[in-house]
């Protein structure tokens, strides 16, 4: 793959992940409360921004494979929910048993699903 196309594939994986966190937060955690968005817009700001463009540099800079990504994901979930959110559906253990799983279900289609739309469905 030429640079230019690396290049236009990592602006368009940027876009759809932040456009899939963006949806993705919506539904989870935001919904129709404005006072949530204005309170949290610079620090959401930042992670639409900084995510996709990690996950655009490993998934087609670097060229990862799904194990690293799927990897890189899990790593993301600790990161994002352990570390700078404090989630207690991960933190804390009885409930971490459903947090867990769910944060997965969660983090794998935004970091997949912007992949797979630009890099189509060829690639395993």
């Amino acid at each position: 793959m030429n640079t230019s196309h690396k290049w236009r594939n990592a602006i368009q994986y940027i876009a759809w992940g932040s456009l899939f966190w963006l949806v993705i937060d919506f539904g989870t955690a935001g919904g129709f409360r404005i006072a949530y968005y204005e309170k949290y817009a610079p620090t959401i700001c930042v992670f639409y921004t900084i995510l996709p463009v990690i996950f655009s540099y490993l998934a087609i800079g670097r060229s990862w494979d799904w194990k690293r990504l799927f990897a890189a994901t899990l790593f993301e979930i600790v990161l994002v929910e352990g570390l700078f959110v404090r989630n207690p559906l991960v933190l804390t253990f009885p409930t971490l048993l459903i947090g867990i799983p769910l944060a997965i279900c969660i983090y794998t289609p935004l970091t997949f699903l912007a992949q797979r739309r630009i890099v189509g469905e060829s690639q395993p």
